[in-house]
């Protein structure tokens, strides 16, 4: 592929490189989510340097007005959702804190955060935080994508009454947790070690 840059070329190539590997890091998690359950699936990465009509991107040009147009929307169509334009007003309510959670090694913070007057727009916030540590520490902020109780088994996270799309029986009913999916997804949430180490986390 013959790639033109102009007079900055070896800039030009370290930023397009970037580029490439910052988008494969994203694009992966996704992917994998999306074919895990299918033992006989072979996972493939799309280029992120080649367009959707299967042409090279060649310069910086070509990437800030096809490609990265192109990326952004499959975001917004598959992933995270366009970003409102209006200004959204956010509310904190129903807040539930237990200072001996994970027997006395954490407090756990639940929130309520609401994003339209009526409250019928709304995510529940999950916090652990170490209790050696007594000073404010950093926290590790994730999504999951089958409830805050998929995360550990404790039983003193609230399941969530939303849909949940990728939920599946017997843990899920319908798309809806049950008492079943508590710790589904513990394997990828080493949350004791994320609080050994000092560190709160926040999903």
């Amino acid at each position: 592929m013959n790639i033109t840059y102009g007079n900055n070329a070896k800039n030009c190539y370290s930023i397009m490189l970037m580029a490439r590997m910052i988008a494969m890091l994203t694009i992966l998690p996704f992917l994998v989510m999306a074919q895990k359950d299918d033992a006989s699936s072979t996972l493939k990465l799309p280029d992120p340097l080649i367009t959707q009509n299967g042409k090279p991107v060649k310069n910086s040009k070509e990437w800030e007005q096809v490609r990265r147009p192109e990326l952004l929307t499959l975001f917004e169509n598959n992933v995270y959702g366009k970003i409102p334009r209006q200004e959204i007003r956010i509310e904190s309510g129903k807040v539930s804190v237990n200072s001996n959670a994970l027997n006395g090694k954490a407090t756990r913070k639940q929130v309520s955060l609401y994003f339209s007057a009526d409250k019928k727009k709304s995510i529940d916030l999950l916090i652990y935080l170490p209790n050696h540590i007594k000073s404010p520490v950093p926290v590790f902020l994730g999504l999951n994508f089958n409830g805050n109780q998929a995360i550990h088994t404790d039983t003193g996270i609230a399941l969530t009454k939303h849909w949940v799309r990728y939920g599946k029986e017997p843990a899920y009913v319908n798309r809806f947790a049950t008492e079943a999916s508590r710790g589904s997804d513990s394997s990828e949430w080493p949350v004791e070690a994320i609080l050994e180490k000092g560190f709160g986390l926040a999903t």
